[in-house]
Parts: structure tokens; C-alpha cells; sequence
């Protein structure tokens, strides 16, 4: 298998369970997984956020705190060698100016 099809495969899995986890989430606000990227190693995993709703920055932060909880998930569910370290990032959006904001 390729080295690139393995990282989209990966991705794509990675991006499933994560969802279904945040679904599960206890949070007031809703939170979007927009995208995952994966370092050249495959190493680190990071899940590009937007939160919709009040506390923005504590729900990133909280979500954050509890990477290890979703990392064991993922080492629970997914036959990987390593298990990917996890960083939940917050997502720039660009409105119809075409300007850049923080979700």
C-alpha cells in the first residue's frame, strides 16, 4: 500500500471515530470536525475544530485536556501500530468578504 493512500485511509478513519466520540461529547455547545491532518510521520494527528455556541476557547481547551481519553479510543478501535498523539485545533473560517475569522 502506498505511503499516500495509507495516510488518507488513516485519516478517514481517524476523522469517523473522532465524530462519533464528539457526538458522545457532554458540551453545550455544537462542535464541527471540519478536517484532520497527519504529520509526515504519522505521528501526530490534528482535528481542526469549529465550535458554534458560547465558550469557544474552553471547549478547544477541554477537548484537549481529554486527548488522552480519545487516543485510547482510537487505540481501542482501530488496528494501528502507533497510535497517533492528538491535538485539537481551533478552525479559521473565511466569511463571504473572504477575510478570515476564528469559529
Amino acid at each position: 500500500m502506498s505511503k499516500r493512500i495509507k495516510e488518507e485511509r488513516i485519516k478517514h478513519l481517524l476523522r469517523n471515530l473522532i465524530s462519533m466520540e464528539l457526538l458522545n461529547f457532554q458540551h453545550n455547545n455544537l462542535i464541527t470536525l471540519s478536517r484532520v491532518e497527519l504529520s509526515a510521520d504519522l505521528s501526530t494527528a490534528f482535528f481542526y475544530i469549529s465550535v458554534f455556541g458560547e465558550n469557544e476557547e474552553k471547549t478547544i481547551l477541554t477537548l484537549n485536556k481529554r486527548k488522552g481519553y480519545f487516543r485510547k479510543q482510537i487505540a481501542k478501535k482501530l488496528n494501528l501500530r502507533y497510535t497517533p498523539f492528538l491535538q485539537f485545533i481551533k478552525e479559521e473560517i473565511i466569511d463571504e468578504q473572504g477575510s478570515k475569522r476564528d469559529s
